[in-house]
């Protein structure tokens, strides 16, 4: 037996999510996730702002450079990103990273 449903709203999701950008095309990105990084971190709540980190785990500085987690721990244990081991805790200082992605630039110019 065939469901009420047609064709169309069979294949649908129900929760409403979209595949497409988390911000209107016609607008300006929105908070709309509990985490975003770099500066003015979302932290949550409407609002709620938590001061730039200075120490980014390796999968934040993977995302903030659009690359994957393995090439960032690649880049890691290389020493071709700067890092600091805490415990068994791997961070790499935002300043280190940006001052990497600056040199970068320059030698492709």
């Amino acid at each position: 037996m065939v469901s009420g449903k047609s064709k169309e709203m069979r294949g649908a999701k129900s929760s409403g999510a979209s595949n497409g950008p988390p911000w209107p095309l016609d607008g300006e990105p929105q908070q709309v996730a509990a985490r975003q990084y770099g500066p003015g971190k979302v932290t949550g709540g409407p609002g709620s702002v938590m001061p730039q980190r200075l120490l980014l785990r390796v999968p934040e500085a993977c995302e903030m450079c659009a690359i994957g987690k393995t090439k960032g721990y690649e880049l890691v244990a290389s020493g071709v990103w700067p890092s600091i081991h805490i415990g068994a805790a791997v961070r790499v200082p935002l300043d280190g990273l940006t001052a990497w992605l600056e040199e970068q630039l320059e030698d492709q110019d």
